[in-house]
């Protein structure tokens, strides 16, 4: 069994160029949160950020991007339409596919609904 230290992480970790800039260190696209479960879409955009991803956008409805906003400034907002039960409805799989990023982090909240089924598959095919 191996055993993670702090010694082993900080061997691993490399300083950052002094001419680097947020696009030099990846971007993630989060699609999370619905209406019931703001938290977990402010938890996964956080998560995103401390880990240094340069770039952090979350594709969410307004009561969810409100929530994240307030706590999480830094994180870039791509407003959604609400669907049933409060979540992103698979009607905005368009603007979703436009935004850039080399990392999708999808479900995070999103409920448990018919139609976050469908989100799912929807989300599936931006892979």
């Amino acid at each position: 069994m191996f055993e993670t230290t702090s010694d082993f992480v900080w061997q691993k970790i490399q300083p950052r160029p002094r001419d680097a800039h947020k696009g030099t260190f990846g971007s993630v696209l989060a699609v999370a949160g619905s209406a019931s479960y703001r938290g977990a879409a402010a938890l996964a955009v956080e998560g995103a950020l401390r880990t240094g991803a340069g770039i952090v956008t979350l594709a969410s409805v307004e009561p969810v991007l409100a929530a994240v906003a307030a706590r999480l400034p830094e994180c870039c907002l791509c407003p959604c339409e609400a669907g049933a039960g409060g979540g992103v409805s698979p009607q905005n799989i368009d603007r979703i596919r436009r935004q850039k990023a080399s990392v999708l982090l999808a479900g995070p909240g999103l409920g448990y609904t018919a139609q976050s089924a469908a989100r799912a598959a929807e989300t599936r095919a931006l892979v």
